[in-house]
């Protein structure tokens, strides 16, 4: 793992930080071992942040971050108001210290495909009215859409036509505050609050 986080040195200017695994406890990673993942980073890379995401169902009363994470955040897509609610809530308790954020999706899940913009639209405002209700939540990462994957795309990472512009219309809408910023120097700084 460390050779391949090697490769980043000459990039980590535009590096805020390393994910582990995505949702190591739901594959079946062992603390252990997420543990040590989290302690070799920090080791490696002692300016950057630590990033745990994992899945939803796994953030229950058992649920610990290791000590060397530093953003912790779920991603449960397709539920409602009162699942997200209650899954944040336990997060916070169960994360104490720990820097928290939000994963709407803002693209269509193979397990809930038929969703509109109009959807995904109220998606993002659901996200920003429950980031504001529950303080300990700094910052939101959209998952989807991906530039540079589709077939008017000239490479990796070039912007194509929002296939939901609803939903683009909604999360531009967001106060500068709920992103994560970036400075100049490559330092993240952490937002207020949404």
């Amino acid at each position: 793992m460390i050779t391949r986080l090697l490769t980043a040195r000459p990039h980590l200017d535009r590096v805020a930080g390393f994910v582990l695994q995505d949702e190591p406890f739901h594959h079946g990673a062992r603390f252990a071992a997420v543990e040590f993942s989290a302690q070799q980073i920090r080791n490696t890379f002692p300016d950057k942040k630590v990033v745990l995401i994992e899945a939803g169902v796994r953030v229950d009363d058992t649920f610990t971050a290791p000590a060397a994470v530093d953003w912790v955040g779920f991603d449960e897509y397709c539920v409602g108001h009162e699942a997200l609610d209650a899954r944040m809530t336990e997060l916070a308790q169960r994360a104490p210290g720990k820097e928290l954020f939000l994963i709407p999706e803002a693209a269509p899940q193979s397990w809930c495909a038929d969703r509109t913009d109009a959807d995904l639209e109220s998606t993002q405002h659901l996200y920003l009215a429950l980031a504001r209700q529950h303080p300990a939540f700094a910052v939101i990462m959209v998952f989807g859409p991906w530039t540079g994957v589709e077939p008017a795309a000239t490479g990796p990472g070039t912007p194509v036509p929002s296939k939901f512009p609803r939903t683009t219309r909604a999360r531009s809408a967001w106060p500068p505050s709920c992103w994560g910023t970036l400075g100049c120097s490559g330092d993240v700084h952490t937002p207020p609050r949404c």
